[in-house]
């Protein structure tokens, strides 16, 4: 049974398998720090909105495919953007783009900062990582797309290539941050809970 204030969903969408395994990485680590997470594959499931509702923490991770957060998650947020504006707020954007110094932080990612411009948030969190590239998984035009996108941004184009862009050291340092809102927030709901409710 879920605790009300003690969980945390995570809101995702992932075409290839490899935002999945960073929500793993990240619900493994806040597991281990007693935090107990909701992971939620909004390509396959539609949350329960009663359950949400109780929930003062959320994530919300997409990838990008081809120039665009997935369909899932864009409608998500487009859907519940008041009830998102109103939680302690984490976003993750996945993109190839963020392979690249200078493009790999909240500040400077352009599909991360689109994003959060497009739908006016403002989370308490965000990060970007990069993705993973594996022509191996694509079809024949999504191959020729993508390496054509390679080639013009200075990415490999051997049709061969398996690269694993994310750095971990970078979502398990998310985790940690997650955990430290988590702990203040509980702090301050067990030391005045008017204040922690008016924080939401």
């Amino acid at each position: 049974m879920l605790d009300s204030n003690a969980f945390l969903p995570m809101l995702y969408a992932s075409h290839d398998g490899h935002t999945i395994k960073i929500i793993d990485r990240l619900a493994m680590q806040l597991e281990a720090m007693g935090i107990d997470t909701l992971p939620i594959d909004l390509g396959r499931q539609t949350p329960d909105p009663e359950l949400l509702k109780k929930a003062r923490m959320v994530l919300v991770a997409a990838p990008i495919r081809f120039g665009y957060h997935l369909p899932p998650v864009e409608a998500f947020v487009r859907d519940n953007r008041s009830w998102l504006r109103g939680r302690l707020l984490t976003v993750i954007s996945v993109n190839l783009t963020a392979r690249k110094a200078g493009k790999n932080t909240p500040a400077t990612n352009p599909y991360l900062r689109k994003w959060l411009w497009r739908h006016k948030l403002s989370p308490a969190l965000a990060a970007v990582f990069g993705g993973r590239l594996d022509y191996s998984l694509c079809c024949w035009w999504e191959k020729r797309m993508i390496q054509l996108i390679m080639k013009i941004t200075g990415g490999p184009t051997n049709l061969d290539a398996v690269v694993d862009y994310t750095d971990w050291d970078k979502v398990d340092a998310l985790a940690f941050q997650i955990a430290g809102f988590y702990t203040r927030r509980q702090k301050m709901e067990s030391e005045a809970p008017w204040q922690a409710a008016n924080a939401s």
